[in-house]
């Protein structure tokens, strides 16, 4: 059987005169944060498993953090799951992210159901890994400054915490 990573097409690889026309062009690359919020609120409607394979911490930037939050919190007490309906009650802030979110460039393919489960499955776990990351990467900001403190309670505290969240990417890699 083929790894789920050799299913999908790779992104183009560019042409130096390709590169030379996108650094001109003011259009950002897409991050891998976008790039899930726009695969999740591609189907009609809102796949609530998703929901809970990641939380609005492991967003690093605000809107998509909000935006999470919003769906999450608002799935808990809705009683429908269509995207339309829950996107006319989205507050007016993150109007503008959202529309930014379908015009994210979608490979086609994923209209297929297994295709786009398989897909959005990679990237929660992606986003998952790259948040523990992040925590990880804080707290030996932490444990830096408590080792030039001296303060060993500190350091301790600091030190069991870093090999817990490192478990945790650990766990997470184990199942790529």
């Amino acid at each position: 059987s083929k790894k789920r990573n050799d299913l999908f097409v790779n992104e183009p690889v560019q042409t130096s005169s390709l590169k030379k026309d996108s650094q001109n062009s003011k259009k950002p690359k897409v991050d891998k944060e976008d790039y899930f919020l726009a695969l999740f609120v591609l189907p009609k409607e809102i796949e609530k498993k998703i929901l809970l394979m990641v939380s609005p911490e492991d967003f690093e930037k605000d809107d998509a953090q909000k935006f999470w939050k919003w769906t999450h919190d608002i799935m808990k007490n809705s009683k429908t799951n269509k995207l339309e309906t829950l996107i006319k009650k989205l507050p007016r802030d993150l109007a503008g992210f959202v529309d930014h979110l379908y015009l994210v460039n979608i490979n086609p393919a994923f209209s297929e159901r297994e295709l786009w489960v398989l897909e959005i499955v990679k990237i929660a776990e992606s986003l998952r890994r790259m948040s523990i990351k992040r925590k990880l990467s804080d707290i030996s900001g932490q444990l830096r400054k408590a080792q030039s403190a001296g303060d060993q309670k500190q350091i301790a505290t600091l030190a069991k915490k870093f090999d817990k969240v490192s478990n945790l990417l650990k766990s997470s890699n184990f199942n790529e």
